[in-house]
Parts: structure tokens; C-alpha cells; sequence
């Protein structure tokens, strides 16, 4: 599904951002709230350049648009796990792990959308959950490939 997003409108708040869009199914985004332990940051494409070999996105810090901030809300959703110890192989421990519940995260509330780890978002499309979203096509510093600048998109599974 391709959305056109370039009528979104823009304001000065960070948590709470008041916008909709129409696609297939049609949304109504009315709040934003960023559920995971990061700033997060979405920058325009403008200046990012994708490695063709590790497909990487890269930009110079100093020349990146921002256009969003969402600053941390405090909400901090996880999914659950639990390591079962499988093998030893060269001495290096082997385990299963099997992944549980989403813990922390909010009952879903019309017009509110959650920024979440790729993780938590799997595991809500598993229970039903049209309200998750991750941050998409990271951004690393082209000087120091550690430091994530941004995200290109927020998406939605």
C-alpha cells in the first residue's frame, strides 16, 4: 500500500500530533505516542544515500531535515521471553527462546497510535493490534555508523 503523506500537517508539540491520512483502510491518526526507551527522530530523505551492498541508509549529521521529534513517554511495552538452554556447542550456550505476552502496553484507544520496538509491533499484529507502529529505515551517522541519526518513516505492519 502507497500513502501519500506530503498533506500531513505539521505542529510544534511532540507527544501528542493531530493528523490523518486516507489509504486503503481508511485511519485516523489524532495522537502519537512514543513508546520505546529512544528519542525518536524522523528525517527527511533529502541528503541520506542507501549502501548498495549493506543497503545502510547513511547522512551527515549536520545536513539531515528534521522532520519530526517524539520525545519518550515513559510507556515502555516488552514482550516476555523465556530462554530454555538447548546445547553447549564449543562451549558457547545455545538456547531456545520463546517469546510471551506483550507486557506494559496500553489498552488500544481510537485515534491513538503507539511508536513501539519492531518486536512489540510483531507480537501486536499476533493479538490484533492495528495501533503499533516502529521506527523504519534507520538512519546511521555517515562519520560514525553507531549513531542512529533518525528514522526515514514510522511503519505499520
Amino acid at each position: 500500500m502507497i500513502v501519500d503523506l506530503s498533506y500531513i500537517n505539521r505542529w510544534d508539540t511532540y507527544v501528542e500530533k493531530e493528523f490523518c491520512y486516507l489509504g486503503e483502510n481508511q485511519m485516523q491518526i489524532q495522537k502519537i505516542v512514543n513508546a520505546t526507551p529512544h528519542t525518536i527522530t524522523v528525517i527527511a530523505e533529502a541528503g541520506v544515500l542507501q549502501d548498495p551492498k549493506t543497503k545502510q541508509y547513511t547522512a551527515n549529521a549536520l545536513e539531515v531535515e528534521v522532520i519530526q521529534v517524539f520525545q519518550k513517554s515513559g510507556i515502555l511495552p516488552r514482550v516476555s521471553m523465556f530462554n530454555d538452554p538447548v546445547a553447549l556447542f564449543c562451549d558457547i550456550p545455545i538456547e531456545f527462546v520463546v517469546y510471551g505476552e506483550i507486557e506494559g502496553l496500553p489498552e488500544e484507544e481510537e485515534g491513538v497510535y503507539y511508536i513501539v520496538s519492531g518486536l512489540v509491533a510483531a507480537a501486536g499484529v499476533k493479538l490484533g493490534r492495528k495501533d503499533l507502529m516502529a521506527p523504519g529505515k534507520l538512519v546511521r551517522d555517515a562519520a560514525n555508523s553507531s549513531t542512529v541519526l533518525g528514522c526515514l518513516m514510522l511503519q505499520i505492519q
